[in-house]
């Protein structure tokens, strides 16, 4: 699964719950790959991690960011992450006050030019638009995938973002601001049992 930040066999299951627009998401992603990943490539703990999707209500348009991320999954799988570390860098431009005008299309142009360096963009933006032909109330091609992610969210009673569950349960001590030793204290407890 393309998902996976690190996948090396294990009964060890961490799956971080992130949204595209919350900054506190952005800096877990960011120590995902900057900390978390380069020390475990020094041990031998065995554990697959996998980024969930989860979107924040109280800012609308993070929809349409995550849309865009299961666009580029549906074209290009292996791109998931490259794509969603790029919509973290990016994460800005889809602030509130950055986007407080414009409308949905024209936030989905946008996010269609961070998607061109990944996928192709007119493929990209097809799988985005409505069909307004109909009157029905249906979405777009990666709403039904969109609505798994939600449903897993809500199944594992996930509210804010950051959430990890580890093996199963939701550990809310982690934190976005934890070190390179809060995490080594973490892993530490986890074994290679199968």
């Amino acid at each position: 699964m393309t998902r996976h930040f690190i996948n090396t066999g294990s009964n060890n299951v961490l799956e971080v719950y992130l949204d595209f627009v919350c900054p506190y998401s952005r800096k877990t992603f960011d120590k995902i790959n900057q900390i978390i990943l380069p020390h475990l490539k020094t041990t031998d703990l065995k554990l697959e991690m996998t980024f969930r999707n989860h979107v924040q209500p109280w800012h609308p348009q993070s929809t349409l960011v995550h849309e865009a991320s299961l666009a580029v999954e549906k074209l290009a799988p292996e791109k998931f992450l490259a794509f969603a570390q790029v919509l973290f860098d990016n994460q800005e431009s889809f602030f509130d006050t950055a986007i407080d005008s414009k409308t949905r299309n024209e936030i989905y142009n946008d996010l269609a030019e961070l998607a061109a360096q990944f996928v192709n963009k007119e493929e990209f933006l097809n799988l985005l638009r409505i069909d307004t032909s109909t009157k029905h109330n249906n979405g777009n091609q990666v709403t039904a995938e969109f609505k798994r992610h939600l449903k897993i969210s809500r199944h594992n009673h996930v509210h804010v973002s950051p959430t990890w569950i580890i093996n199963g349960l939701i550990n809310d001590d982690i934190s976005s601001g934890w070190s390179l030793d809060d995490w080594k204290k973490l892993l530490s407890t986890l074994t290679n049992n199968e």
